[in-house]
């Protein structure tokens, strides 16, 4: 019989949300682990009413809370947002900015499409992380970068336009004003903890979006042409993960490489590069790993290393160079 976690052996255990892909993974986990399992079906509880919900509580008392409710949801608005975000079609594209608006992160829909795949693997890209840049180092400026370029990047489209920048043409005020709108929503449907709930289900979403992007592009870099230009995107430029099931629950992220290389070809179609830098695990692995950054930088310096032997020193670079020479 397999040890419980948490010590949970005998304990009351309430999983939220135990009917769904998430859920219902924790429930088998913890049917054999001896524990009093509560699940709360829907007909039993509306997870929508506060006060319902603290009465369940209050009369089946567990001793542990587990919320898988609402988890698969960030996953979907992430990954199929940002699908849709690098569509031409406009009913695909805003659905893109919906989705991610949905986890008050909606400008990723300017920074990414017209930052992030514009200066990949550069040292001017906040969402390409440098070699043995540790995941805490890199989502500071992540955060800060994204965001203010995204503004920055719709208002240079704008004045190209001949449109001011706040105005309704702005596409980042409609997007954070329907985030707005959901924070509203939440609060008035659940008080202050649905509004506690709802950012900090952004949070989690926002925070998991960046440590992919760590990821995706560790310690890769684009050489300078003798134009002074950086060389083209190519799938040498990001890590390529061929995995079948986190390919099939991402909606194949993991052939990142194909993607940055062909932004708009659809995620059905993605191909795997055996040539480009390969991952050693799927991204649920190595998000993990991430997270305890001696261990990342155990596992991923050597492949870093091995993959650009013969010019180390451009591993540390914070500028351009060609050829190795500054």
């Amino acid at each position: 019989m397999p040890a419980a976690p948490l010590e949970l052996i005998g304990k009351k255990v309430w999983v939220a949300g135990h009917s769904g892909m998430v859920g219902s993974a924790i429930c088998r986990r913890l049917e054999a682990a001896c524990v009093e399992l509560l699940c709360g079906g829907s007909a039993e509880l509306d997870l929508r009413r506060q006060a319902d919900v603290e009465a369940w509580v209050e009369a089946h008392k567990p001793d542990f809370i587990f919320m898988a409710a609402g988890t698969v949801g960030g996953i979907i608005a992430i990954n199929l947002g940002h699908e849709f975000v690098h569509k031409d079609a406009k009913l695909e594209n805003w659905m893109g900015g919906l989705l991610l608006a949905s986890v008050t992160y909606a400008g990723f829909k300017v920074e990414h499409v017209r930052g992030h795949h514009v200066h990949v693997s550069t040292p001017g890209d906040a969402s390409s992380s440098r070699y043995d840049q540790s995941v805490y180092q890199f989502l500071p400026r992540a955060f800060k970068h994204n965001f203010l370029n995204a503004w920055k990047l719709e208002k240079q489209y704008l004045e190209r336009k001949g449109k001011k920048n706040l105005s309704a043409a702005n596409e980042l005020i409609w997007w954070y004003a329907i985030s707005a709108l959901f924070t509203l929503a939440f609060g008035l449907a659940f008080g202050w903890m649905g509004v506690l709930f709802f950012l900090a289900q952004s949070f989690v979403a926002a925070f998991t979006l960046e440590v992919i992007n760590y990821i995706e592009h560790y310690g890769l870099h684009r050489r300078v042409n003798d134009k002074g230009r950086y060389e083209r995107v190519t799938p040498a430029h990001s890590w390529n993960s061929n995995y079948l099931l986190t390919n099939l629950a991402l909606f194949q992220l993991q052939r990142h490489s194909d993607h940055h290389a062909y932004a708009k070809r659809r995620y059905q179609v993605l191909r795997h590069y055996e040539e480009s830098p390969q991952l050693p695990g799927g991204y649920a692995a190595m998000y993990v790993l991430a997270l305890v950054p001696p261990l990342w930088k155990r596992i991923m310096n050597p492949r870093v290393e091995a993959y650009y032997e013969g010019e180390l020193d451009q591993l540390f670079r914070d500028g351009r160079r060609v050829n190795n020479i500054v």
